[in-house]
């Protein structure tokens, strides 16, 4: 095989594996704060199993953060109990507020004749010296 073959065979593997890339579409980001409702940003997300690579900002703002990351589930399937086609997406989101620090991960399973779309609300309880602060981060979350 010749170098300028072996060269186009490389580039055509690695394009191929670009266009396999999924992602979530991140929309109407809401963070409530003791009552006071802000926007975050509409991002997407591509799925991923690092979280150094796949990392989103949703909102900061005023001494609060907050990213997330996007990873399939693989962990706890037998094989053959789902159904061909079935997607299991995970969420980790991370809350950085007023020096505290919070992670959580939300996962939903995606049938083949499901819409792949997600409706998802978290509510954190930030410490904030004597205190704490009720936070709520909700978005709708689309599979490509």
């Amino acid at each position: 095989m010749t170098r300028g073959a072996f060269l186009l065979l490389i580039l055509l593997l690695l394009a191929g594996t670009a266009q396999a890339q999924k992602g979530l579409v991140i929309t109407n980001v809401t963070i409530t704060e003791e009552g006071v409702e802000t926007r975050g940003i509409d991002v997407t997300a591509l799925v991923t199993s690092s979280p150094v690579k796949g990392r989103v900002v949703l909102y900061e703002e005023g001494g609060i953060r907050i990213g997330a990351w996007v990873r399939t589930i693989t962990h706890h399937v037998k094989p053959g109990s789902m159904e061909r086609g079935t997607v299991s997406i995970a969420i980790v989101l991370d809350l950085v507020a007023h020096g505290h620090r919070e992670k959580r991960e939300v996962g939903q399973v995606f049938r083949p004749d499901e819409e792949r779309v997600m409706h998802i609300e978290e509510k954190f309880n930030a410490r904030t010296g004597m205190g704490h602060k009720k936070i709520t981060v909700s978005f709708v979350g689309h599979v490509e």
